[in-house]
């Protein structure tokens, strides 16, 4: 998403005087009502069409997993998920993997009789944990310990990997060298991925310090790269990650930007605010826009853009530098009614903005002006 005109106007030069109205386009308020990931899948609309099959729906543990994985995407990115009762194109497909030395699951593109159909991901293992780093690789999101830069993050213990999960069984270099060659310990070898986000230890798509390991818990596959240890070997454990961290929902928030209208925008940039304003820190930015028709009246609207790492490619152990204006993406649009207010025709919603911490809770708030309501006696939210 490309910050707007007056966005950079204001950024530059702390004003928004003589800007140009901006494109809907470049607001990411457009007609296009589908989400377009910069990778993996695309999932129209927004939504993530999936289906699952009779064994998976028929397994208690596998269909609490997947309820709970559901919940968690839906409630922290803008992605809602839809049961379908076959499965189609683009849509993903949970079943069990009953195969013997399954390892707790896998996520795959569809074979050549498959084609048109969305990622299959089969699972052995029903724990939640699971469920939630195989959908992320459904939308689009990479292994960390995989990332060309990992070794400044994590060790990889090659002696306490059990090879024969992650190397085919003739593969003697790679039962050898597994954390260099083996399957999801091996750093990509393909054209570098971009990464929406730093090195993150939390991250869900980051494996568990004994996933794959030969005994546990005597054995421990990948640390972290520092002075502690664990159970005996260098750095300290890697815990199990439970929920999606706050890289994986911004991530997925890059991927997959949600447009903020259409609308008939008016004076955009009148007012702006920016702040943390959800305390992941990273600096959001408020843009009022005080004209804007709402239900056929010129009530006014606010424009929310999220702030986020941003967009960047990996090469060695270098992150490349990204261009700053892919680091805020398209988050909320705040009108009265999103308030529980009616709109009132005049009222100038969103001409005045101001950051502050009104509940001394440690998080900014918005607060946002209107100053021709109730007849020009104005209102602030």
């Amino acid at each position: 998403m490309r910050l707007p005109t007056c966005l950079l106007s204001l950024a530059l030069a702390s004003s928004l005087l003589g800007c140009v109205e901006p494109s809907d386009e470049a607001l990411g308020v457009t007609s296009q009502d589908s989400f377009v990931p910069v990778g993996g899948w695309v999932y129209d609309h927004g939504i993530v069409h999936y289906h699952v099959t009779a064994a998976f729906a028929g397994n208690a543990g596998a269909m609490a997993a997947l309820s709970s994985t559901i919940a968690e995407y839906q409630a922290t990115t803008q992605l809602q998920f839809v049961s379908q009762a076959s499965a189609s194109a683009k849509g993903i497909v949970y079943e069990l993997n009953t195969d013997a030395g399954c390892g707790g699951g896998v996520t795959s593109n569809r074979d050549n009789n498959d084609v048109g159909l969305g990622p299959l991901i089969r699972i052995c293992s029903t724990n939640r944990n699971t469920v939630a780093h195989e959908t992320g690789h459904a939308l689009g999101m990479w292994h960390e310990q995989q990332r060309s830069d990992r070794d400044l993050y994590v060790k990889c213990h090659n002696a306490d990997i059990d090879p024969t999960l992650e190397c085919a069984a003739n593969d003697q270099n790679c039962m050898t060298h597994v954390c260099t060659l083996g399957g999801d310990f091996a750093i990509y070898s393909g054209p570098a991925p971009m990464v929406y986000a730093p090195y993150d230890l939390l991250s869900i798509m980051q494996y568990y310090g004994f996933n794959f390991a030969k005994n546990y818990p005597s054995d421990v596959s990948i640390t972290v790269n520092d002075g502690g240890s664990c159970v005996g070997e260098a750095g300290s454990c890697l815990p199990d990650h439970t929920d999606l961290s706050i890289e994986d929902i911004n991530s997925v928030k890059q991927m997959y930007q949600e447009p903020l209208g259409p609308d008939a925008i008016q004076h955009y940039g009148t007012a702006i605010a920016v702040g943390d304003f959800d305390k992941d820190g990273y600096m959001d930015v408020a843009v009022g826009a005080p004209d804007t028709a709402q239900e056929g009246k010129a009530i006014g609207a606010v424009y929310l853009y999220k702030g986020t790492f941003g967009a960047h490619s990996l090469s060695g152990n270098q992150v490349g530098a990204s261009d700053w204006r892919s680091s805020l993406v398209p988050w909320k649009k705040i009108v009265p009614a999103t308030l529980h207010k009616t709109g009132q025709d005049g009222e100038r919603f969103g001409a005045a903005l101001h950051a502050v911490d009104l509940d001394g809770d440690g998080v900014l708030d918005l607060a946002i002006g209107a100053p021709g309501r109730d007849a020009g006696t104005g209102r602030s939210t």
